[in-house]
């Protein structure tokens, strides 16, 4: 049964099953149609990917340009590039990009010359590049909160959201999938730390649910977001003008905003 055919050859003859498959390959791959370069050979891809994957846009650098105005390299939530020629040739402990460089969002635009609100909602992890390009900041993608790669000492996705960014709403997947650890093996998109201060009241959030289905864990306070709604806009309430964030169970969707699933999966099958 042929399932797949080998773009090595301009997709005229099925994929050789001898071949190794590497992250590097896959992403070597993905972009060599956009290339028009059939003629290299394996070696070449693991040697050059990272070259021509950062010379080709990715979601996180197409989301820069539409949350700030402002072009990138990939692989940058809403911060400016450096490297080689403007690009980095790969995410590595020798990035080329600044270390304070961020660009400003057309959502902190909005509040601070408007004083509007803005938030997002996703049906994959929140601090995924697409909809972490408009509410945080980060030199990669991949930093989903401080501490989970050791070459990176800096704030994460999850910080920069929840501590300087400070979206009113932020509803998606990376609940925790197991509190007895810590680590990725907490959760792979916030840290113990961050988790345990945002539910203990210590930051300007409420946490609302459910946020797992059908294994009884709730976020303190509330079983529903309508719950917590209700009691953010009640003047006489401790937590009024607190802002909102629900996170679920990244691999499943399962609450009450159905209208909204689906789009971060459908942006995965596309780029795919």
């Amino acid at each position: 049964m042929k399932l797949a055919y080998d773009l090595f050859s301009g997709g005229t003859s099925p994929f050789p099953k001898n071949k190794p498959w590497t992250k590097e390959t896959e992403y070597y791959l993905q972009r060599a149609v956009a290339y028009g370069e059939n003629d290299f050979n394996l070696e070449d891809a693991k040697d050059d990917f990272k070259k021509k994957f950062y010379m080709c846009t990715d979601s996180a650098a197409a989301a820069t340009a539409m949350a700030t105005g402002r072009k990138t390299e990939a692989g940058n939530i809403s911060w400016d590039y450096g490297g080689k020629d403007g690009f980095a040739y790969g995410k590595s402990e020798h990035d080329g990009d600044p270390e304070n460089a961020p660009f400003t969002t057309i959502c902190e635009m909005l509040r601070s010359q408007k004083g509007g609100y803005f938030g997002t909602v996703s049906s994959v992890p929140y601090n995924h590049a697409t909809t972490a390009a408009f509410i945080s900041h980060n030199p990669d993608r991949n930093n989903y909160y401080q501490g989970r790669r050791s070459h990176y000492p800096g704030r994460g996705l999850a910080e920069s959201i929840f501590e300087d960014v400070k979206p009113d709403v932020v509803i998606g997947g990376g609940f925790p999938s197991d509190f007895s650890k810590t680590g990725s093996g907490f959760s792979d998109y916030i840290s113990t730390d961050l988790y345990d201060r945002i539910t203990d009241n210590q930051l300007n959030y409420v946490m609302a649910g459910p946020q797992t289905s059908g294994n009884g864990h709730f976020a303190p306070h509330y079983s529903t977001i309508e719950d917590a709604v209700t009691d953010i806009n009640d003047s006489n309430s401790q937590y009024y003008q607190k802002k909102l964030v629900a996170l679920y169970a990244s691999s499943n969707w399962d609450g009450p905003y159905t209208a909204f699933s689906g789009n971060g999966q459908c942006l995965w099958i596309g780029s795919r």
